[in-house]
């Protein structure tokens, strides 16, 4: 049998990277969870990317969503000592006490020095093994046996990351990273993201909750930053990395609620965000401040499920009943009242029909054609060149972005042998943009 020709309707779609950022976890897992957002926030593509405390990695909770994630780098987050002064104060004090230096100009410019380094204790390490395990697991970030991206660090270069501030033509606002030590502020933040700013605003744990719910409708960022222009933009917002997201074959637009403290429901949340339309996350039981908004999110003829990687069914629809009741202003009849809004859902069981995909506003869905032959068994094989043009809003020499293949026809599917490697040339730079398959077809 001889090879046939075809041609493939294919379209592409510019975006920034997806990343999976892996936060080192111990007791104080929230300012590490934070402090890993805000660098996060800092990087152009946040909006499309995911923080999970090293621990929650292997949760159960999360792994059909972290396969269907599929992010093109797992890095873990290396704090600098500067950073982890701000956790566990009086860390750059003590190391200074123990040089013999008399000099306070030496003094202070060791001090300096020593804040810009890597703060590695063991909880640290065990991050980065963490994000290892899961970049193979993924086949994430990988050509061969190189790794592109490494790490995210507190200072200097990214590697072949984008910072935000070069792509975005607003000001930025996140919340001041000093005030995101409980778990309410971290449900807020994760949807706006967080700043490197002073701030001694004090915010109660109900105004928290409340604002997790609005998400960035919530006029909480404005009040943390008086100042800021009219056109300033979230740091986690679409619209600040030039981006939008396209989401193709969803059923259904409805809301997923997130119950429970732990950080595997902080990283569930944070995965959903991706997959799902609208998340909310809650961490703490009382939450009668924030029921009745919760309760305003989205048709209400779409159920909003309510799920949690700590908690078990049971607790979590008693949890959600008791918002239920302490919701504010009823505006339906009592009659209406006996069919909830709302269905728990074991984390095993949640509904991944659909596709969401973050990607520049200006530069998704080029149609062009592809050629490829027909093999006697069937498969095909083809070669493609891309045009060679830069997506308005970035810059060739800076500003390094992913490119999606959809087509229509023969769906490219998410197998490790299509990520990396196998859609590279051999004589192509690592540094420069490389192509994927099309999440999921």
């Amino acid at each position: 049998m001889s090879e046939q020709l075809t041609f493939l309707p294919l379209s592409y779609a510019a975006r920034p990277p997806r990343l999976v950022v892996v936060a080192p976890q111990n007791e104080d897992w929230v300012r590490w969870s934070a402090a890993a957002l805000a660098r996060l926030s800092r990087v152009w593509g946040c909006s499309g990317s995911v923080v999970l405390p090293a621990g929650t990695v292997e949760h159960p909770a999360l792994q059909r969503g972290l396969a269907r994630l599929q992010p093109d780098q797992v890095v873990p987050y290396v704090p600098s000592v500067g950073t982890a002064d701000e956790i566990i104060p009086g860390l750059i004090d003590a190391a200074l006490d123990r040089q013999s230096i008399d000099d306070a100009g030496v003094l202070e410019q060791f001090g300096l020095s020593l804040r810009k380094n890597p703060w590695t204790p063991d909880y640290v390490q065990a991050a980065q093994e963490v994000a290892t395990a899961l970049r193979s697991r993924l086949a994430a970030n990988q050509r061969e046996e190189f790794v592109h991206v490494q790490h995210l660090f507190d200072v200097g270069d990214s590697q072949s990351l984008t910072e935000l501030e070069s792509v975005a033509v607003a000001p930025l606002l996140g919340v001041p990273k000093a005030l995101v030590t409980t778990a309410a502020s971290l449900a807020y933040a994760m949807h706006v993201g967080a700043q490197e700013c002073p701030s001694e605003k004090t915010v109660e744990a109900g105004r928290w909750l409340q604002a997790a719910v609005q998400g960035s409708e919530s006029p909480l960022l404005k009040e943390f930053h008086p100042e800021a222009a009219p056109d300033a933009l979230a740091m986690m917002s679409h619209e600040a990395g030039l981006c939008i997201p396209v989401r193709r074959g969803f059923r259904r637009g409805a809301t997923t609620v997130v119950l429970g403290e732990g950080p595997e429901d902080f990283a569930l949340a944070q995965v959903l965000r991706q997959l799902h339309v609208t998340v909310v996350w809650l961490p703490a039981e009382e939450l009668s401040l924030a029921s009745m908004w919760l309760f305003q999110l989205g048709n209400r003829n779409d159920q909003m499920t309510v799920t949690s990687a700590s908690l078990d069914q049971p607790e979590v629809q008693r949890r959600i009943n008791e918002l239920w009741d302490k919701r504010g202003y009823r505006m339906i009849e009592p009659a209406e009242e006996e069919k909830l809004p709302y269905t728990v859902l074991d984390p095993q069981d949640l509904d991944f029909h659909g596709r969401s995909m973050v990607v520049l506003q200006t530069a998704w869905d080029q149609p062009t054609s592809l050629p490829a032959a027909v093999m006697p068994d069937g498969s095909l094989e083809t070669a493609l060149a891309l045009a060679a043009e830069v997506p308005p809003g970035l810059d060739p020499v800076k500003h390094r972005w992913q490119v999606t293949l959809t087509c229509a026809d023969h769906p490219l599917p998410p197998l490790a042998p299509l990520t990396g490697a196998a859609l590279i040339t051999s004589d192509q730079s690592l540094w420069q943009t490389f192509v994927r398959a099309a999440d999921g077809g």
